[in-house]
């Protein structure tokens, strides 16, 4: 949007005061052939640690580290326990 508004173009961006929807998804795929099958987890990993969230959604401005997300903002879904640990297990990783 900054590159339209800098040639003149009447658009401009606003952050509601109540918003909803995901915080962030990763996808990624792979085979059993995949000759890396762990690259994969290495970068989501890496994609949703602080410094992968600055340099992904950095140009953005908002991340799900991010102090600009709307004050009533309420996500779409919340996981629960049981399935953020799954998720985390996917990945490698243990909570806490």
């Amino acid at each position: 949007m900054a590159a339209l508004k800098s040639s003149g173009a009447p658009v401009d961006g606003v952050l509601p005061p109540i918003t909803s929807g995901p915080a962030f998804n990763v996808m990624l795929t792979a085979t059993k052939k995949s000759p890396h099958p762990n690259a994969g987890k290495l970068f989501a990993n890496w994609l949703l640690s602080k410094s992968g969230q600055d340099s992904s959604q950095g140009s953005i401005g908002i991340s799900v580290y991010s102090p600009s997300i709307p004050k009533g903002y309420t996500p779409a879904w919340t996981p629960t326990a049981a399935e953020s640990a799954k998720v985390l297990k996917l990945l490698g990783r243990s909570a806490g």
